[in-house]
């Protein structure tokens, strides 16, 4: 037996509804469910990305206002630097490991679309040396030990004997393939394919810069079951909500038990969408951003 029921102070209302209703409710729940979690991952990733390219940003900075070169000072940036990377590495292997199981959850073709966006991860790995760099330093730090190894600073002056020339700090955070020599945590393939000096700072936007697209092809992939899902749910709430906003406690599809004189309650599910509107935030905040390689953060005061 099934029902949705509508909780009201003044006009509360129960109506029965058929399995195949009570089902497609369901699925549709478990479709926005898998979205949402889609995007928090994508979330905590590009969340990290972030906190490690500020603490670059800040670590540059205070260089420029003090430029000392005291020992204690130089081992903990190189620790604070690896801390935020280590961070960004967990959460690219927490998104690189589940998202063909979320987009399978939400798309109307699970095989499809699991193997889409495999088969999309295998040409990144093949065609682009950052990913496969990324992908084996992560597996370097889980097992073994950690990435960055040499962090160098230099100024220069943008222009010669110009009124409005500035003298412009950058940071080079580098893993050194010297470090990486011999050891069989690090992947041989990758090792032989590195330069002396890794840039960091650049093999980062570009892997991110990948899996970007990864994200956004999940997003094409799901958007239209979604919608539907989406559709399903607020058709169900229009229907049955009150007159009165401020008279609904909230609407809910019920599963009891069938031919028994009292009625058991074996699944509740509440119908809302309050929690799926934080899945359309994120798709709206994350933007597409596959040519992060040549976006830069300056401070310049020319313009």
């Amino acid at each position: 037996m099934y029902s949705i029921k509508r909780w009201s102070l003044n006009s509360p209302l129960e109506e029965k509804i058929t399995q195949k209703e009570y089902v497609e409710l369901k699925n549709a729940k478990e479709t926005l469910s898998s979205g949402l979690a889609m995007e928090e991952k994508y979330e905590i990733l590009i969340s990290n990305y972030l906190d490690f390219e500020k603490e670059c940003l800040n670590q540059m900075t205070d260089y420029m206002m003090r430029s000392d070169f005291i020992y204690e000072r130089s081992f903990q940036t190189r620790l604070t630097l690896n801390t935020r990377f280590v961070n960004l590495l967990t959460s690219a292997r927490l998104y690189v490991d589940q998202i063909r199981q979320h987009v399978g959850a939400c798309a109307e073709d699970s095989e499809f679309a699991k193997t889409e966006i495999k088969t999309l991860m295998a040409s990144m790995y093949d065609s682009i040396f950052e990913y496969r760099f990324m992908e084996a330093i992560r597996n370097f730090v889980q097992h073994r030990g950690l990435a960055i190894h040499k962090i160098s600073y230099n100024g220069k002056w943008t222009s010669i004997n110009e009124p409005d020339s500035e003298l412009e700090y950058r940071i080079l955070i580098s893993a050194m393939k010297s470090k990486l020599s011999g050891d069989s945590a690090f992947k041989k393939g990758v090792y032989n394919d590195m330069p002396d000096e890794v840039n960091i700072s650049e093999a980062t936007r570009v892997y991110i810069a990948a899996l970007n697209q990864i994200h956004s092809r999940a997003r094409e992939l799901t958007n239209q079951n979604l919608t539907i899902a989406r559709s399903m749910i607020s058709d169900v709430i229009d229907k049955y909500k009150p007159a009165k906003e401020e008279d609904n406690f909230g609407i809910e599809a019920i599963h009891f038990t069938n031919g028994t004189e009292t009625l058991e309650v074996l699944e509740r599910l509440p119908l809302m969408l309050e929690w799926d509107d934080m899945r359309l935030a994120l798709y709206k905040k994350n933007k597409n951003i596959s040519n992060l390689r040549k976006w830069v953060v300056t401070s310049s005061l020319n313009h």
